[in-house]
């Protein structure tokens, strides 16, 4: 009896359709890491804003419409969509709408004051 060695077509469609369905789990789970991690980025990028902009405030740096780190109503994170500081310092609102073209993975603003940091859509 003359046997071949080798595969049979049914035996590598079987094998190709179980590395397909392996790589369709494996890219679900990444895109959603990847949102996480962009949601975490943007929360601890307004986190770190919070003590510049108190010293801005403070010192009078950060006054409507323009301030050292936010000029001109644009910033990395995105636009600012409020902005205001009492006159004698110390308190303080600054909104940021995330940008086109920026991530902030879930979530689509956030707002700093002298006391929190709060976050909408996270």
């Amino acid at each position: 009896m003359n046997k071949q060695k080798g595969f049979t077509l049914i035996e590598l469609l079987v094998v190709i359709a179980i590395i397909g369905i392996l790589s369709a789990v494996v890219l679900t789970s990444l895109t959603g890491a990847r949102t996480k991690a962009q949601t975490a980025a943007y929360k601890a990028e307004l986190a770190g804003l919070q003590p510049a902009l108190i010293s801005d405030c403070d010192t009078g740096a950060l006054t409507t419409g323009a301030g050292d780190l936010i000029a001109n109503g644009q910033h990395s994170l995105g636009t600012v969509s409020a902005q205001t500081c009492a006159t004698n310092g110390g308190t303080f609102t600054v909104g940021f709408t995330v940008g086109t073209g920026k991530s902030g993975g879930t979530c689509t603003a956030g707002q700093i004051t002298d006391s929190a940091v709060t976050f909408t859509g996270c």
